[in-house]
């Protein structure tokens, strides 16, 4: 339902399609995980979460995860007490214990989560009319979900004058980015007053956001433009270029004026410059593992040693990977149109005031000029 984002994110983040993934994690087959109208047994179900819950914990020790640090890890873990919490369970997989957590946005997650849940059976029992009924009571309750403005009252609207499942759909894909957005907003929030603590307040997941080469920065709405190479600053393309100037930094506890080139980024992480720019320009896919390895890789490469190499910064991986599936536009396969997301700012700062003080307050450090041109 509501979580069709964490869905798609998942596909994306491992470079196969959910079924595939149930099939390896859970050792039921991808066969019986594709039929939609296929019952899954108690049984099977049990035997199903047993062995997930095993992979998880082997993947865990295979990264050198102690056994004890491994059980608190599962005890907590939302995925893993309750069914169908994805996005709770998605923010807390970014989590590093002591370092780098997200309370308010995993509270935040759980309440999508828990909505989600209500309406999956609804729309399992074939109840149109609680789903609705639910749907729209929950969203108008006014939790921290949900961002008083037009778009949501004109989907809430659509939703409310839909007669059948058919006519609902495309409504709750609307409603699913929404959602999204507003979770994103506080997850933004949460992560940078951790992670880039010395530096004002500012929105690190729109630094990443799709947008037009600067080149382009003086065109009108209307204006006719012709196609170029690299047109497009794809997500990915741009945290690609926000990591290299990140570990930068942190190798010469200076920031770069520039963005380092490709060819010096690929002799610093060790993979070849084909990779990098077929990452950046959208052919290839920019998996979780790819993501891990050019981050550590570059600090076990540059003699900077495991003690010191920072948190592996999930939350932007996360954010530019979703960014690119649904601010994309693809025909064939190859990148055809960006969709210029002006919401997320806006939400961003509601959630800001929000907050207020739960959150640690930012320092006044200026923003490195490098961020300007990513």
């Amino acid at each position: 339902m509501l979580n069709y984002v964490v869905i798609k994110y998942l596909e994306a983040a491992s470079g196969s399609v959910l079924p595939t993934q149930l099939a390896k994690m859970t050792g039921i087959s991808e066969r019986t995980w594709r039929d939609k109208n296929k019952k899954i047994s108690p049984k099977t179900q049990e035997k199903a979460n047993k062995n997930a819950r095993d992979s998880h914990i082997d993947s865990l020790r295979k990264a050198g995860m102690c056994e004890a640090r491994i059980q608190e890890y599962i005890d907590q873990h939302p995925g893993f007490n309750k069914p169908g919490m994805h996005y709770s369970g998605l923010v807390y997989d970014c989590q590093v214990k002591g370092v780098m957590e997200f309370p308010q946005t995993i509270s935040m997650a759980e309440e999508i989560d828990n909505m989600s849940s209500i309406l999956f059976d609804a729309r399992e029992s074939d109840n149109f009319e609680l789903f609705k009924e639910s749907l729209l009571n929950i969203a108008r309750s006014g939790t921290s979900i949900w961002i008083p403005d037009k778009k949501l009252e004109d989907i809430l609207s659509s939703i409310e004058a839909a007669t059948c499942w058919a006519e609902l759909e495309p409504h709750m894909v609307e409603l699913s980015v929404y959602v999204c957005l507003s979770l994103f907003a506080r997850w933004d929030i949460e992560f940078c007053s951790q992670y880039f603590k010395p530096y004002k307040s500012r929105s690190l997941f729109a630094l990443i956001l799709p947008k037009l080469d600067p080149i382009f920065d003086n065109i009108k709405v209307g204006d006719v433009v012709a196609k170029r190479r690299d047109m497009f600053w794809l997500p990915v393309r741009r945290l690609i270029s926000l990591l290299a100037c990140m570990q930068e930094f942190v190798k010469n506890d200076r920031w770069p004026d520039d963005i380092p080139s490709i060819k010096e980024y690929s002799i610093a992480i060790g993979w070849p410059e084909s990779n990098l720019k077929k990452w950046r320009n959208g052919t290839t896919k920019f998996t979780l593992v790819s993501f891990a390895s050019i981050w550590n890789e570059y600090f076990n490469r540059n003699t900077i040693g495991k003690e010191l190499c920072p948190p592996l910064p999930g939350p932007l991986f996360v954010a530019a990977i979703i960014w690119q599936i649904f601010f994309v536009e693809k025909t064939n396969g190859k990148t055809c149109g960006i969709l210029i997301n002006d919401d997320y700012p806006s939400y961003w700062e509601w959630h800001k005031n929000n907050l207020g003080s739960v959150l640690p307050s930012h320092e006044t450090k200026e923003w490195p000029i490098c961020f300007d041109k990513i």
